[in-house]
């Protein structure tokens, strides 16, 4: 169980609400989504889930075929390694 499954539940239908894969309340892509965020807050109790992680799950969703460890071993990855200010830029 995670303590922020209230938080995650919330946010769910707040991510890409006009995207097909995410539209429906209950349906695939809603259910998908809530157990990568679930997954990952239990995996990693010091960051845990944080408003936005749900995009960035979403995103690697619709990228990675839904194949949940592939998204949660890439979202760790991503998660933790700190990025230093003024490394990243845009590119035109």
């Amino acid at each position: 169980d995670s303590p922020q499954e209230a938080v995650i539940t919330r946010d769910i239908h707040r991510t890409f609400p006009a995207h097909d894969y995410f539209k429906d309340t209950g349906g695939d892509g809603q259910d998908s989504l809530y157990k990568i965020c679930k997954a990952y807050s239990v995996y990693d109790e010091e960051i845990g889930y944080c408003q936005g992680q749900s995009f960035l799950a979403a995103v690697l969703l619709l990228h990675e075929a839904q194949e949940l460890s592939g998204i949660l071993m890439t979202l760790a990855v991503y998660l933790q390694e700190p990025i230093e200010p003024g490394t990243h830029t845009l590119s035109a």
